[in-house]
């Protein structure tokens, strides 16, 4: 028997054992292998298509984004939307990511019909991957081939109106009459409307089953209400709103009837719809007080003498005309033969205007559905007498058609628009103006080509020759400094009103305007922040700033 010690050599038989399992170990070897490269193959492809796959989503969830916020511009313009889609595509997807290619180089996107309200975006991106690469090097004749794995995203993003109650507060001051100034405002606020509504849409709402019509419909719930509040050197809130019937009165009757109106073809009771401003704090940071806290006075320009000495200088008097025992009709001009002219519905600030109601500017539209009816309010706005600006006007009444506190004089108000002879009616819904609440847009445009102005009541100067809703310029209501305190009247009021989370946007049209008004109107002052503060030196540009307006009021959410 012989024995081996560690030093001795191994025998034939034992050798080709040893090599037996050697080759044994290399098969099992090679078999164990092929999981492994799977396994690591399939890690990394994981992580590149992961990678892939949540970049190639984000970029098509931002380009429809873009899309839409294009799509809610004003003209619709297909070309603009697929251009922005595809630029913010690419701003957000990395060419070249692990190798993926788009197909067909760029994302498709469509607008929706028929709303026209939604925009989509899809992409399709080819991504290599290593894995059957790897699988197909261990066999035969592969030639190593690497093949691709696609990807595909979608994304739908759509106009979302939340709830919103907009009031555009609009100069309509005679300095309005020079180079087309009204006309393109007119334009750029139907722009606006045109761009929150959706074109087409007459109403925004939602439907209410709990209410149904005489059909058995349901009930259209309005989720988009549009005031205007046009102001000049007064605020008009409509003839009627000197009687109490579905709506408290804002005046009372009984201080109409003290004012003597003169005897005309209009009767001795021709109040037409102007109020006076209130005493401080009334006007500015509790402008919401109701009239139950703080009563308003109907405005009244008394009469001047049919000549005045103005600086040595002998002029017409500024609000000449006949009182008591006269037949002669105000205003001076011929009167409409339909029976819904301006005299009636109180628009009584022409340049040939004379009266109790000179400078009485045209009446409001409390909050109410229709952006028909809205555009044809805007269509009959003209310009008003050269008796001053008082723009804290406009802030105080937008904010009264906005505030809640004011809800009892105004839902169920029946209000009207006129177009010629035709007479469109309207109402505020009730429960309008809704409660301040976050998910609840209350938004203010205010638009003005000015400044305040009231005279500073030197005598015997044109500084003395007029009436506003803050009284006699000669009496010097607001001090020495008129201007001045306007201002600072304004920004009180919009300091109030932003506190109550309403959004304020100012659109300034003024060349080269001095610190003291810039700072009243930007975001020092009066408007929510820099982004809603715009100034422009023409009329020209109006439009395209009504737009960018109706843009940002225009939320976005991605559906899809």
């Amino acid at each position: 028997m012989r024995c081996f010690t560690g030093g001795g050599r191994p025998t034939g038989a034992l050798m080709r054992a040893w090599r037996t399992r050697r080759g044994g170990l290399a098969v099992i070897g090679a078999f164990a292998l092929v999981p492994m490269i799977v396994g690591a193959g399939l890690a990394v492809d994981y992580v590149r298509l992961s990678s892939v796959r949540s970049e190639l989503q984000r970029s098509v969830d931002a380009a429809a984004l873009a899309g839409a916020r294009v799509v809610s511009a004003y003209p619709p313009n297909d070309g603009a939307v697929i251009a922005d889609s595809r630029r913010y595509f690419w701003a957000n997807f990395r060419d070249g990511l692990a190798g993926a290619e788009v197909a067909n180089s760029e994302p498709s996107v469509a607008v929706i019909e028929p709303e026209r309200s939604s925009v989509n975006v899809q992409a399709t991106a080819n991504v290599p991957v290593l894995l059957v690469g790897a699988i197909s090097a261990l066999l035969p004749n592969s030639g190593g081939t690497v093949a691709s794995f696609t990807l595909r995203a979608s994304a739908t993003a759509q106009k979302y109106q939340r709830g919103m109650e907009l009031v555009l507060a609009l100069d309509t001051t005679n300095s309005m009459a020079a180079s087309g100034r009204l006309a393109n405002l007119k334009r750029g606020a139907n722009d606006l409307l045109d761009i929150i509504f959706g074109a087409g849409n007459d109403l925004r709402g939602s439907l209410d089953c709990s209410r149904r019509d005489a059909n058995g419909n349901c009930a259209i719930e309005p989720t988009l209400l549009v005031g205007i509040v046009p102001f000049v050197a007064t605020v008009n809130v409509g003839p009627a709103r000197g009687t109490a019937g579905a709506v408290p009165a804002i005046v009372d009757s009984a201080r109409i009837s003290t004012i003597s109106w003169g005897r005309g073809s209009e009767g001795p009771n021709s109040w037409k719809g102007c109020v006076m401003a209130r005493p401080a704090p009334f006007e500015e940071g509790q402008a919401d007080a109701t009239p139950t806290a703080s009563p308003f006075e109907p405005y009244v320009w008394p009469a001047t003498a049919a000549s005045v000495i103005w600086g040595g200088q002998v002029y017409a008097g500024p609000n000449y005309w006949m009182l008591a025992g006269t037949t002669e009709p105000w205003p001076a001009w011929p009167q409409p033969t339909d029976g819904f002219n301006r005299q009636n519905i109180g628009w009584g600030a022409g340049a040939d205007a004379a009266g109790p109601n000179k400078g009485c500017g045209y009446p409001i539209l409390p909050l109410q559905p229709s952006k028909s009816v809205a555009k044809q309010h805007l269509a009959e706005l003209q310009v008003g007498a050269a008796n001053g600006t008082t723009v804290t006007l406009g802030f105080s009444w937008a904010w009264r058609l906005l505030s809640p506190d004011w809800r009892a004089w105004w839902q169920g108000g029946t209000w009207y628009s006129y177009s010629g002879t035709t007479r469109t009616q309207t109402a505020t819904p009730f429960g309008a103006p809704r409660d301040y609440d976050p998910a609840i847009d209350k938004v203010v445009v205010l638009f003005t080509d000015g400044q305040n102005e009231m005279g500073n009541g030197a005598a015997n100067s044109a500084e003395s020759c007029c009436t506003s809703a803050y009284g006699d310029w000669a009496a010097r209501p607001l001090g020495a400094n008129p201007v001045t305190a306007l201002n600072n009247r304004a920004v009180e009021v919009c300091t109030a009103i932003k506190a109550r989370g309403i959004k304020v946007f100012v659109v300034l049209l003024y060349a080269s305007p001095p610190p003291s008004i810039l700072n009243t109107f930007n975001e020092n002052g009066c408007a929510s922040g820099p982004t809603y503060f715009f100034n422009t030196p023409t009329g020209d540009d109006l439009r395209q700033i009504f737009r960018e307006i109706g843009s940002h009021l225009s939320n976005l959410r991605l559906i899809h």
